[in-house]
This record gives structure tokens, sequence and C-alpha cells, in this order.
């Protein structure tokens, strides 16, 4: 399976009015916690 960063799509969902983003990695949890200020579900 493939994992490509996180990041820019969590930012493109709360720069179109998300107020909170599903990731499912651990490691991509903790990067979008760095560059967003919404609430995260960790899956």
């Amino acid at each position: 399976m493939l994992s490509s960063p996180p990041k820019p799509l969590a930012q493109a969902a709360v720069n179109n009015g998300a107020i909170g983003v599903r990731i499912d990695l651990p490691n991509h949890i903790s990067t979008v916690q760095e560059r967003v200020q919404v609430l995260i579900i960790g899956l």
C-alpha cells in the first residue's frame, strides 16, 4: 500500500471549511498536528 503524506489534503480540507480531519497512521497524525489547527480523528 502506497502512503502519501497527508498534509496537502488535510490543509486543503481546512482551507475549504473543514472543522476536522480523519487521519489513519500515527506518523501522519503527528505531521498533520503540526500543520493544521482543527480536530483530528485518528484511526
